[in-house]
């Protein structure tokens, strides 16, 4: 992994700026649902100077992003992927029974600061253990924070068993500690409350493989994560921000949507999803189609729902939040996809609970987005470096 520096003062107390790039994880979105599908429904030895430290993000075929953490002592690493729509650590518990899986087991008692806190169950009604211990974001012989005395799930079911896939073995949710199962600050919380970070922000500029095959296997940089501060090099200044609606998810209030000739005023709430396509009310997801002369072709390479002619010339979805209009242009739009062409949005069937709406990888891949868990705001920025491979 990179690692970047700002220039340090001696003399004062003045954040370390390091970078850690994520990684991108391919296909398989049903697999990722299943374990969100859990996390949503359940309630449940470094200098102490303020850091922000960028973390690498690599892309896996054409899916999920993913970054390196470590945890314990000494540090055992795990590749995990970044949710901002739920807030526990996940890894995979030693006594999980997963032959033939490429997964990396955390053994606490090879750990001599792990602390046993109590059980908990998934959405089976299968055991889950709660752990504490040292966590560290960041891999090992990168720039890292150190974040002690960190609560997080080991998973000891096989419940999630389709979710470990290309080398995945964990989940870090970075949403507000209302979402956390451990009865614990999640991770990122626990930085802040701390004093560990130098905001209590993080920002996202996130890349994508644009031509995808399902079977691809090949890892690609997928854009940085900046834990505690802004992303000067990569992103602009600020363009506005949001004030959330729910400090829970990062939920905010889309004001109006269109494209082409299509117009829509009514108000959605929405989320961040950076692992998925942008997903709506079937009325509306089928009018935008519509209006793209897009066709609907059922379940597409992971969770991708309507085909459109490659050649298609498809105008700019904007989007209203709050007095800004924001633009997504067609080549996040649309989606190479083994040879023909899909339109990454999707219906979200969410049975009346929960926001209407969720801004996907084709917004997150347009702009830079800073996730605000101090002053519970999101704001958006132009890419200074353009995206996509």
């Amino acid at each position: 992994m990179k690692l970047f520096l700002v220039v340090l003062f001696a003399s004062v107390l003045l954040a370390e700026c390091y970078r850690i790039l994520p990684k991108r994880l391919g296909g398989n979105r049903e697999k990722l649902a299943k374990l969100k599908h859990f996390i949503h429904s359940q309630k449940f030895q470094q200098s102490s100077k303020p850091q922000s430290l960028q973390s690498n993000v690599d892309i896996y075929g054409g899916g999920f992003y993913i970054t390196n953490i470590t945890i314990g002592t000494p540090p055992q690493q795990f590749l995990v992927l970044l949710d901002t729509t739920s807030s526990d650590l996940l890894i995979p518990d030693i006594t999980i029974d997963l032959p033939g899986y490429n997964l990396t087991k955390f053994n606490s008692s090879a750990s001599s600061t792990y602390q046993f806190i109590g059980n908990t169950t998934d959405y089976a009604g299968n055991g889950m253990l709660i752990g504490q211990d040292v966590v560290k974001l960041g891999g090992i012989g990168a720039q890292q924070i150190t974040i002690p005395k960190t609560r997080f799930l080991q998973d000891s079911t096989v419940d999630f068993k389709d979710f470990y896939f290309g080398g995945i073995s964990g989940i870090l949710g970075l949403a507000f500690e209302s979402l956390a199962t451990t009865g614990g600050a999640p991770p990122l919380v626990n930085a802040i409350n701390q004093g560990l970070l130098s905001q209590p922000i993080f920002t996202t500029y996130l890349i994508g493989k644009k031509n995808q095959t399902s079977s691809s296997s090949d890892f690609y940089p997928g854009g940085k994560i900046t834990y505690g501060g802004l992303d000067p090099q990569n992103c602009g200044d600020v363009i506005a921000y949001q004030t959330l609606s729910s400090a829970s998810y990062f939920q905010f209030t889309l004001s109006g949507i269109s494209i082409g000739n299509y117009s829509n005023t009514k108000s959605y709430q929405t989320y961040i999803d950076v692992d998925f396509a942008i997903q709506g009310p079937s009325n509306l997801i089928n009018a935008i189609a519509n209006e793209l002369g897009a066709k609907y072709t059922g379940s597409v390479s992971g969770g991708y729902y309507y085909s459109i002619d490659c050649n298609a010339k498809v105008p700019p979805l904007k989007l209203k939040i709050g007095s800004t209009t924001f633009s997504i242009d067609a080549k996040y739009l649309i989606t190479a996809v083994n040879g023909y062409c899909v339109v990454n949005i999707s219906i979200l069937d969410n049975g009346g609970f929960g926001p209407s709406m969720i801004l996907g990888q084709p917004f997150a891949q347009q702009y830079c987005t800073v996730f605000d868990l101090g002053n519970k705001r999101i704001g958006f920025a132009p890419m200074k470096n353009g995206q996509g491979i």
